[in-house]
């Protein structure tokens, strides 16, 4: 028996509350499979007999592998097994004896080379792992996982190649709109690695908050919740341990009402209500708000290739202040972000779309499902409004 699962091309962008998904195309010869999701580059499962894990099964390495990841996925695969009770008998010689972990360069047919790239199958009595760094192995072993669904292996040898055709495979989430305890944050940053999402954009300032307690912690109108810098250090370390980069995410010079609490800033004259004391004002003062909160925040996340700066509607007048203003703002926002931070910006199509200058350095353009001609020789990611996502049935809410 011979069953085999070929990848379709998908992606899975970075998107605000929402995660678009497609099925993998599966062609089998009889009825047994390996069940993994998102589909790897290729996955050949030989013979219809299936094996199980001896109870002494361990993983090890020929290579320094973090203790973190290694008791992390005995832990799951032993409570798999026990679940299901499928340990291998007393006297099995086909049984698993363990999972060997080797750190090197690999080859993906029809993938660029990849740090998250990986191989594992079965090498007699044992389960051979090869990755070229710990997000591979991260990968592999949640790989692994699903082929344990049942509690044993389906057929008697397998091997799976697999690695990214995107380098960004993110979620956005708008913790400035409700606030997220800690708990909630981890159980998210620990269901990540089994779709091999690796950035976890943290939308913590729009209309009314900035949640990251910076040096002007005052920057808040809604009390119910703020992250302390250590919070947010810590939340990195376990995110790290996962293989997933945490990403700030500010939105400037519009939707900035969080701003409001501080003397220091000042805002465009808005007939409309709604945007009363929310779109910031290109003035000394402000700016200097807007810098020394950039520097803060690029002190406290270590993420080296993108920090969200925002943009958004900075292609129309807003009250008294012109587009130029609003994209004057924007400008000296994301040159902070690279000069003092030394990030990749990353912005609106909108801003993009408007301002010829993004369109030449080195940043990151977020795209909603409706936009259109986007100019840039910079990386893409499909991103989305809750309007429009709630709009779109093929979006599942979360």
């Amino acid at each position: 028996m011979v069953c085999i699962l070929q990848s379709a091309t998908i992606g899975i962008g970075s998107v605000l509350f929402v995660i678009l998904v497609l099925a993998p195309t599966v062609s089998c010869r009889d009825e047994s499979q390996i069940g993994v999701w998102p589909a790897p580059v290729s996955s050949v499962c030989t013979g219809s007999t299936p094996r199980f894990l001896s109870r002494s099964f361990s993983i090890t390495s020929t290579a320094s592998v973090p203790s973190f990841i290694s008791r992390r996925y005995m832990s799951a695969i032993r409570g798999v097994v026990s679940q299901a009770n499928q340990w291998a008998r007393k006297g099995d010689k086909e049984a698993i004896k363990g999972t060997v972990i080797t750190i090197s360069q690999i080859k993906i047919p029809d993938r660029a080379p990849s740090p998250e790239g990986y191989t594992i199958a079965i090498n007699k009595n044992t389960v051979t792992i090869h990755a070229a760094s710990n997000a591979g192995i991260v990968y592999a072993l949640e790989t692994f996982l699903q082929v344990m669904a049942s509690g044993k292996i389906p057929c008697k040898s397998f091997e799976i190649k697999d690695a990214p055709s995107l380098q960004h495979r993110g979620l956005s989430i708008d913790i400035a709109s409700r606030y997220l305890d800690l708990s909630t944050l981890r159980a998210l940053l620990d269901t990540m690695p089994a779709l091999k999402l690796n950035i976890l954009n943290l939308h913590f300032s729009d209309y009314g908050a900035i949640r990251i307690r910076t040096s002007n912690s005052d920057l808040t109108d809604d009390l119910n919740g703020m992250y302390p810098r250590r919070t947010i250090q810590r939340l990195q370390q376990y995110a790290s341990e996962r293989a997933v980069t945490i990403v700030p995410d500010i939105e400037i010079p519009t939707h900035a009402s969080g701003f409001k609490a501080s003397e220091l800033a000042s805002f465009c004259k808005s007939p409309e209500p709604g945007l009363v004391d929310s779109v910031l004002n290109d003035d000394t003062s402000t700016m200097g708000l807007v810098n020394d909160t950039i520097n803060e925040l690029s002190d406290i996340f270590d993420s080296s290739h993108m920090f969200f700066v925002g943009g958004a509607n900075v292609d129309k007048d807003n009250g008294n202040c012109t587009a130029d203003n609003l994209q004057s703002v924007l400008l000296k926002a994301v040159d902070r972000a690279q000069v003092y931070g030394n990030k990749e910006p990353a912005v609106w199509d909108t801003a993009n779309n408007a301002i010829p200058y993004l369109q030449k350095i080195k940043s990151t353009v977020f795209v909603r499902p409706s936009a259109v001609g986007i100019p840039s020789k910079n990386s893409v990611v499909l991103s989305g409004y809750r309007s429009e996502n709630a709009s779109t049935p093929s979006f599942p809410v979360m």
